[in-house]
């Protein structure tokens, strides 16, 4: 009897969906503005701001509603994904 070959296929990583819909060009988003793009409440969200777990929030003045800066949200986003991916 011959070797057998055995050929092992790497199976790429899942992708990770882009929070931003194609075009989009966005520099920052507010806070409801993310709550519809992630589908995360909008309470959930401000909680993990004051929690200081989302990168890139800021607010221009105190008392304005909260913002966030794309690269940096799109960072966070993907780490996010990233760790609930990994759980699975």
């Amino acid at each position: 009897m011959g070797r057998r070959l055995t050929i092992h296929r790497q199976i790429p990583p899942p992708e990770i969906p882009s929070l931003f819909p194609i075009g989009d060009r966005r520099k920052t988003i507010d806070l409801y503005e993310l709550s519809e793009l992630s589908g995360i409440a909008v309470t959930t969200l401000r909680d993990w701001v004051r929690k200081g777990k989302i990168a890139g929030a800021f607010q221009a003045e105190k008392g304005d509603k909260w913002r966030f800066r794309r690269e940096l949200l799109e960072k966070w986003w993907e780490e996010l994904l990233s760790r609930q991916m990994g759980r699975r």
